[in-house]
């Protein structure tokens, strides 16, 4: 399953004038809960038996001389931000605006509107022209592909190990001023594989979500804020920790997780017939399925919920990349039942013991890449995201 700027010109004037800086497996074994912050929420599985630094990049600064005068920081950008008019004694003349909502934006404060007296294509009445900056949007549709290090310890069924989880999520955000307010909806999640213990049989495990399970339209939006302090390459966006559930429902979602997952509200969110939603063993050379007991025998589904709360803290390298840290702040999971490889749903005991024994992952700061999307994208143009 599975973000250059033109250079800055400013016209000469009699008088000095503004200069705007443009904004331009689960596994199977173990509870558990991991503090960190990430941003986004994707379903994540643990299995087991038993258990950026961001590039800012500034447009070059408009100077002026003593006399009042602006001194051109490079040639005079062309398309839709405005032309010099053939002299030095006058503004240059602009572009006709956008007929759509977007505008140039000319700083920080004016998110999401033209600056305060400027002109077409970005001119100020002073006759300085902001360059650098992308067309603002009131609105605007995010996918986010995370990465986030984990590792987890040596349990009765799996050894100790440590590799990448990744997270795909789709936002939607409403800007107004410098605050973003939207919501969130998991795409999709890869867990790293797992190695048995040899008590249980050894091999290896990876468990997998079909596309279907966040294709599901049963499955809920989440709510989702931060910040944008400028809409231009260097700008930075902030996301706030998103609690976001996956297969269950909780009155209170911040509310402590339950021990055993006979404590668990189960929705059936991929809408196959089973609570939670359901991981698949991947099958291949080397790779098994997770036990239901010691001996025997395996499942060929999982059906679990998940908890996961994460942050976002980035900066725009374009007008519609964007990359940085990425954490997780909660990671809770419960398997709540499953299927054996007989085609038989487990018994009560089963569950318990897969529940029971399922693996903790310990989480990192890790990364992300984000794109801005097209009005109407879907989770498989965020899965799409590298």
């Amino acid at each position: 399953m599975r973000y250059a700027i033109a250079p800055a010109v400013r016209a000469t004037a009699p008088s000095p004038g503004s200069s705007r800086w443009p904004l331009s497996a689960p596994a199977l074994f173990t509870a558990g809960r991991v503090l960190l912050q990430p941003a986004g929420a994707a379903a994540l599985l643990l299995v087991a038996s038993c258990s950026g630094e961001s590039n800012s990049v500034a447009s070059d600064a408009l100077s002026s001389n003593n006399g009042g005068s602006s001194s051109v920081a490079g040639p005079a950008p062309t398309g839709g931000m405005g032309k010099p008019n053939g002299n030095n004694s006058g503004a240059p003349t602009g572009a006709t605006p956008p007929a759509s909502s977007e505008m140039p934006v000319g700083s920080n404060a004016n998110l999401g509107n033209p600056p305060p007296g400027s002109g077409p294509g970005g001119e100020s009445n002073g006759g300085a022209q902001s360059v650098g900056a992308c067309p603002a949007k009131s609105s605007f549709t995010l996918g986010v592909h995370m990465t986030i290090p984990v590792s987890w310890p040596a349990t009765l069924g799996t050894a100790a190990g440590s590799g990448n989880f990744e997270l795909w999520n789709l936002h939607h955000f409403t800007l107004s001023g410098a605050t973003l307010t939207g919501t969130l909806s998991p795409c999709g999640s890869e867990l790293p594989p797992l190695t048995f213990s040899a008590l249980i049989g050894g091999g290896k495990t990876i468990l997998e979500f079909p596309d279907s399970v966040w294709d599901s339209p049963a499955l809920p939006d989440f709510e989702s804020d931060g910040s944008l302090d400028a809409w231009a390459p260097g700008g930075t966006m902030k996301l706030l920790p998103s609690v976001s559930l996956a297969g269950l429902t909780m009155q209170d979602p911040n509310a402590a997780w339950p021990s055993s997952y006979t404590g668990i509200t189960p929705v059936d969110a991929d809408q196959d017939g089973h609570p939670g939603i359901t991981a698949i063993p991947a099958t291949g050379p080397g790779l098994t399925s997770p036990p239901v007991s010691i001996v025997g025998p395996r499942v060929d589904q999982v059906h679990l919920v998940t908890r996961v709360a994460g942050a976002l803290e980035g900066t725009f390298s374009s007008c519609t990349e964007q990359s940085g840290k990425a954490t997780l702040d909660l990671f809770d999971n419960h398997v709540v039942g499953c299927r054996t490889v007989d085609g038989e749903i487990c018994a009560t005991g089963q569950t318990d013991f897969v529940d029971s024994n399922r693996t903790i992952y310990a989480a990192m700061p890790g990364t992300f890449n984000a794109k801005v999307l097209e009005d109407g994208a879907t989770c498989e143009d965020v899965r799409a995201i590298p």
